[in-house]
């Protein structure tokens, strides 16, 4: 295997390494074809106190798509060939829309290897299926940010449903998969940012309203009076 570990700090730094990888039972090899940076990467690759990793070298990333090319037996959940991406800090069982929390699978933190390889080896429950309708690049953002605000619409005390309004702050990755989220499951998206620019592909992505809080100081009073002209 070829992989890009840590060694001092930022990505500059890193390293090729090559690296043997035995497949253990319940494991799979996955060749990746593509993997995404999200702001807990650079915490970790600049030795951020929130992210300290436990072992020299540490393979950074945890966002990552491929396909499979090796099974550790026939009763896996899996098939060579299979596309699929990674699942951060979570295991997946088959038939459920969420996944449990599991820190043994924290791609790219702590002791535990990322996605900033050619191979990988992982966990029957550490991937999930990739969608067949996008590409590596577009299935590799899927994991942290998308599965992130997936998990935050429906799976908190109030899921979202049609006719329901949502706030998305700031047009980072979460946001803009929150906006695209929510307007799809018929909720009414209220975006906020600094900037015109963004607020404008925060449209273009499914966004109702947006508010330009450089322009709007007292945001929160913008916000109401749009719930009240809806409502």
């Amino acid at each position: 295997m070829v992989s890009s570990e840590t060694q001092r700090s930022h990505f500059q730094s890193q390293k090729v390494k090559a690296q043997p990888l035995p497949l253990e039972p319940g494991y799979v090899r996955v060749r990746l074809r593509a993997a995404a940076v999200n702001w807990r990467d650079l915490l970790v690759v600049e030795n951020s106190p929130l992210y300290i990793p436990t072992h020299q070298g540490l393979v950074p990333l945890g966002d990552g798509a491929g396909e499979i090319v090796e099974i550790s037996s026939k009763g896996s959940l899996w098939s060579v060939g299979d596309r699929v991406i990674s699942v951060p800090n979570c295991g997946w069982k088959q038939g459920y829309d969420v996944a449990d929390f599991n820190p043994v699978s924290g791609y790219g933190s702590s002791n535990v290897d990322g996605t900033l390889s050619k191979f990988k080896i992982v966990r029957d429950d550490g991937i999930v299926k990739a969608p067949s309708n996008l590409s590596w690049e577009e299935a590799a953002c899927l994991p942290v940010a998308g599965g992130s605000a997936w998990n935050a619409l429906f799976h908190g005390p109030t899921p979202v449903k049609p006719g329901d309004f949502v706030l998305t702050e700031g047009t980072g990755g979460l946001s803009t998969f929150a906006i695209q989220i929510a307007s799809a499951a018929g909720a009414s998206v209220i975006s906020t940012s600094s900037s015109d620019d963004k607020l404008e592909v925060a449209k273009r992505l499914g966004a109702t309203y947006t508010i330009n809080y450089t322009k709007y100081p007292k945001w929160s009073e913008r916000f109401w009076n749009l719930l009240a002209i809806e409502v």
